[in-house]
């Protein structure tokens, strides 16, 4: 199983590309979270920008998108993020000793949740190419109980799908895994 899941990266820009490019021509799954800077329109980070990776935004407990969770639309035209994963308040070990903890907000914990669904699909189907396991993430994603936000983002509404501040939708472990 080739994979990478990473939270870095910083304003639009083709610097990473070539990373990137290297990265999938070996058959790396690259999922990138989508950065901190929204929810307002175009907000998307790079490389969470590229169409060769997965970008994550995040959600509330309360399935809205979190106040920080930047949007699209990319200077590519691309939707973005592709897929929101929970990333608000959540538990996780921390710096000050060997068994701290905190709640930590931000897409780089709404991240994780989608490397971990990609890695099971992947052990699963190892054979998945990066198109079967984008299309598997976003066709498994859930929608009926997100609540959209009363906002639109080059040229999308949150009550169409996808869109450019939801994605596709909330990432569903259980329905993408019957899809593979």
């Amino acid at each position: 199983m080739r994979m990478v899941s990473n939270s870095w990266g910083g304003p639009p820009s083709s610097t990473y590309q070539s990373a990137i490019n290297s990265m999938d021509a070996l058959g790396i799954k690259i999922v990138f979270s989508a950065g901190n800077s929204g929810p307002s329109c175009q907000t998307m980070t790079s490389p969470g920008d590229y169409t060769n990776v997965i970008s994550v935004g995040s959600t509330t407990i309360d399935n809205a998108l979190s106040s920080f969770s930047s949007c699209g639309q990319c200077n590519s035209g691309l939707i973005a993020p592709t897929i929101v994963a929970p990333g608000s308040d959540i538990l996780s070990a921390w710096k000050t000793s060997d068994t701290a903890y905190r709640a930590i907000s931000g897409t780089s914990m709404a991240c994780p949740h989608v490397s971990g669904l990609a890695a099971l699909m992947l052990k699963k189907n190892p054979g998945l190419s990066f198109n079967q396991l984008k299309s598997a993430i976003t066709s498994g994603a859930q929608k009926a109980n997100l609540v959209t936000p009363n906002q639109s983002c080059g040229g999308t509404t949150a009550s169409q799908w996808p869109n450019n501040m939801l994605g596709y939708g909330r990432i569903d472990c259980e329905q993408t895994m019957k899809l593979i």
